[in-house]
């Protein structure tokens, strides 16, 4: 595991991650973070948030905090096949 230097813990219990971190997990305000004890001592590890279909001035964005790209295909495939069945079924 690498070492990133030595993190202060402020009177309200909080500390600092480094900004080059932060950045590598895609990590900023809002972000939420699991802790979990080990024989080790303690892991923080970001909780993956699921993408979000957004409709911008009349378009479909599929948005995330993620960083990785996204597999849009099942999102769209889903929306897709729920605006088929409303045409269809409109009576």
């Amino acid at each position: 595991m690498e070492k990133h230097g030595i993190l202060p813990i402020d009177k309200a219990g909080r500390v600092v991650i480094p900004a080059e971190i932060r950045k590598e997990y895609a990590l900023g305000a809002g972000s939420t973070l699991q802790v979990h004890k080990t024989k080790r001592g303690i892991l923080l590890q970001p909780i993956q948030s699921k993408p979000k279909l957004e409709n911008k001035s009349g378009f479909l964005i599929v948005t995330s905090k993620e960083k990785a790209p996204i597999d849009s295909d099942p999102i769209l495939d889903n929306l897709r096949e729920g605006r088929i069945h409303e045409i269809t079924h409109s009576d």
